[in-house]
């Protein structure tokens, strides 16, 4: 241990004493101190280098986070040369998640990376860092605001003081955006959790879960701060449970350039379209073409996978096989990413309408994955990504009547429209 303080930049983690539980229990939670990180990877001349020399920006064209006006109408990022900070959040189980340890040993995870790094090098493992490990139980015992006390504190000084790495003077930053699924994102931003009892179910806008079962393309008023503000309003009136979906008012909301309305909670591809949509749909693609047209059988189309020709780019990641039993596909976000754009070269032979409205849902699905992962795309596609994922929601609708649009579906649409 002593070798890697030396040598490799080790930052010890600190314990945070959160209180006792029901238990009488001790509680603690673990922080990374931010400060010191930033600091730790500014000593590293690449870094530097990449915070010093920003890639040009193509005009009409959308590389990055910092591309949309989100970004580009906060003054606090356009003014000066600012440290871009990206969270990640998301729960994990560390010990077998069934049976009664299931959630007893969960815990919260938050990450953060510097946008001011180029993307290629961004999305490397190597540069998301720890910040805090925490039981996710204590959110519910203790509340997000001691959760993230810590955390908030430290931001606000380097959005007001910033931090001395190395230059004439200390250089300010703040935070951008919080990704996470949707679960996550909406407890960390004061908004209901429970989408199956609540009609308030979107943390873009107010539209009501029975007007997407309604119209799936039912959209309600986008929320503002004001709208956020006005909703604790009448929360602290009415001393009921929530207002319009809005439980409580966001620890992070105290950051001076930054608020979860702005929009600050981003939808998480991994989670929404790769781990929520792909594996959801796909599978009752894939169950409807096999048990309804009968075009192939199980079996086969797991032999195809097991024993399509992958590239070694694809090999460590080969989609999985499939089950009827389950509701969905039982990879990870990668594995479906690969499963669908392979799709067509797997089983493309033995479709035998090509015009047939599922396989037309698989081949729009996998339009618009393509689009959402290009690495530029411009407004104008923007604008035709709209439209497909409004083809993809009335076709789904409309072939599937029996099941209801989920939160992950309309959210994207939803997430979209905001782009536009």
């Amino acid at each position: 241990m002593q070798y890697f303080r030396n040598h490799f930049g080790y930052l010890d983690a600190q314990e945070v004493y959160l209180g006792k539980d029901q238990s009488n229990k001790d509680c603690y939670y673990h922080y990374v101190p931010l400060k010191d990180t930033i600091k730790s990877l500014f000593q590293d001349n690449l870094v530097r280098a990449q915070f010093d020399c920003q890639p040009t920006k193509q005009p009409y064209s959308f590389c990055d986070f910092d591309d949309g006006e989100c970004v580009k109408n906060n003054t606090f990022f356009t003014s000066e040369e600012t440290l871009k900070i990206l969270l990640f959040q998301d729960a994990f189980e560390i010990a077998n998640p069934l049976g009664s340890a299931r959630t007893k040993h969960k815990i919260l995870a938050v990450y953060f990376s510097l946008g001011n790094l180029y993307p290629h090098n961004r999305s490397k493992i190597d540069q998301i860092q720890l910040v805090m490990l925490c039981c996710d139980r204590y959110i519910k015992s203790f509340g997000a605001n001691a959760i993230f006390d810590k955390l908030v504190d430290e931001l606000q000084e380097i959005e007001k003081y910033g931090i001395d790495i190395g230059y004439e003077t200390p250089i300010k930053g703040g935070l951008v955006l919080i990704s996470g699924d949707n679960l996550g994102s909406h407890g960390l931003g004061g908004f209901v959790e429970n989408f199956s009892a609540c009609q308030y179910i979107c943390r873009y806008c107010e539209v009501k879960k029975e007007e997407i079962h309604e119209n799936v393309l039912a959209l309600g008023i986008l929320r503002t701060k004001e709208s956020y503000a006005q909703c604790l309003l009448e929360l602290e009136q009415s001393e009921g449970l929530h207002v319009r979906g809005v439980k409580f008012n966001s620890p992070f909301n105290r950051l001076q350039n930054f608020h979860v309305c702005g929009p600050g909670l981003p939808p998480c591809i991994a989670h929404d379209l790769f781990e929520g949509v792909i594996a959801s749909d796909l599978h009752l693609f894939l169950k409807y073409l096999i048990q309804n047209e009968k075009w192939f059988t199980l079996d086969t189309l797991n032999q195809r996978i097991l024993t399509f020709h992958y590239l070694d780019t694809d090999r460590n990641d080969k989609p999985s096989k499939v089950s009827l039993t389950s509701k969905k596909l039982s990879g990870h976000a990668f594995q479906n990413w690969n499963f669908l754009r392979l799709l067509p070269l797997i089983i493309g032979d033995m479709i035998q309408n090509y015009d047939h409205e599922v396989w037309q849902l698989i081949l729009i699905l996998k339009e618009i994955t393509c689009m959402v992962c290009c690495q530029s795309v411009t407004s104008s596609q923007l604008e035709y990504l709209q439209e497909l994922v409004k083809l993809y929601l009335t076709t789904f609708v409309a072939t599937f009547p029996e099941h209801q649009i989920k939160l992950y579906q309309a959210s994207l649409y939803v997430a979209l429209c905001l782009s536009v």
